[in-house]
Parts: structure tokens; C-alpha cells; sequence
């Protein structure tokens, strides 16, 4: 079972092969089967602690339909339960992490009532750290805009609100270039 880090292109790009094979993620420890028939699934194997360390087979979705973040959290979660001395054997505990990881993400996304701290979250997991794209933007993102809107819901982000956000790094010296790049990227974000 090798493991190295799960990216969505290596997750798109992964072909069936004339046996079932799984790769787990190197970050997180997910792991990531795909089938004969081309069916591609989130999961763990690991041992049952309260059925005499029993090797069971956990399945957290089916690939796309459930994004490489959404695994992630629900395996953190899984993972740590296990760890504390819950019963893994119990389904409504797996079911339970599933809902809260996809329903938190699907009424967030639906609701349209995002906040920038949420977008960046979302932004750095779907699309940097799933793509293994260079950090650049999402750094001066992450230090630059969001600890002053991190609590605005984007849709009411407007021009002067950006050219409030510009004002506040003039006042803290920011160069002429962090001021530029830090506007050009929340208008391509």
C-alpha cells in the first residue's frame, strides 16, 4: 500500500487496474481505494480496539462526490474518536462525523453567507493544498487580508471596503506591492 500525498489530480488521473488497489495519504492517513470497475472510494482500515483489534474496513464516501478536504475531516475525526476509546464498530458514529463534515460544507456553500476566514479555509483546502499549488497568493491572503476581514461575510465586501483595507496597510508601511498583489488577489480569489 504506498502512500504519498493524495492531490484532486491524482485522485482524477487514478485508473482502475485488474485489482482493487489503495493508496493512503501521507498527510492525513486516508485512504483511498479504487475497484476493478472503476470505483473510487474514501476509507481506513484499521483494528477494532473493542472486538480484539479485528481488521475492519471503514468506507467515508465515494470519490467525487465527496471532496479530498471532506475525507480528511471525517478521518480526523474518526481517527481521534478511536484514539479516545470510542466504538468504532457503532455505525452511527462514522454516520455522524459524514453529516457534520458534508452538511456543515453543503449549508455554508448554500446558504451564500460565507465568511472570508470560511473562503480562505475553503480556498487553501479545495484548492491550493488539493492541487499542490504554489502558496503565494493564499500566504498574502492569510496574512495580510484576513485578519482584518475574517469575520465579513463576502458578499458584502465591496470597493470601499478594499480601499479601507488598502488605507489600513498604508497606515502599517506595507509596501507598494503587498498593497497591489493583496487587492489583485481577493478580486481573482
Amino acid at each position: 500500500m504506498p502512500r504519498e500525498k493524495l492531490t484532486d489530480t491524482l485522485l482524477r488521473k487514478a485508473k482502475p487496474e485488474e485489482k482493487e488497489y489503495t493508496i493512503t495519504d501521507s498527510v492525513s492517513g486516508v485512504e483511498f481505494r479504487v475497484t476493478p470497475s472503476g470505483t473510487k472510494i474514501f476509507g481506513w482500515r484499521c483494528k477494532d480496539l473493542m472486538r480484539g483489534n479485528k481488521q475492519v474496513r471503514k468506507t467515508y464516501g465515494y470519490y467525487p462526490d465527496l471532496s479530498l478536504a471532506d475525507a480528511r475531516s471525517i478521518h480526523n475525526l474518526f481517527a481521534s474518536a478511536r484514539k479516545n476509546g470510542a466504538d468504532i464498530g457503532d455505525p452511527n458514529l462514522l454516520n455522524g462525523f459524514i453529516q457534520q463534515v458534508t452538511q456543515k460544507q453543503r449549508a455554508t456553500l448554500k446558504s451564500g453567507r460565507m465568511t472570508f476566514a470560511e473562503l480562505v479555509d475553503f480556498y487553501f483546502l479545495e484548492f491550493v493544498e488539493a492541487n499542490n499549488k504554489y502558496p503565494g497568493p493564499y500566504n498574502r491572503i492569510k496574512n495580510h487580508l484576513l485578519p482584518i476581514l475574517k469575520d465579513h461575510y463576502v458578499e458584502q465586501i465591496t470597493d470601499t471596503t478594499m480601499a479601507d483595507v488598502i488605507e489600513q496597510f498604508r497606515l502599517k508601511g506595507c509596501s507598494e506591492r503587498t498593497k497591489a498583489d493583496a487587492h489583485f488577489d481577493i478580486r481573482h480569489f
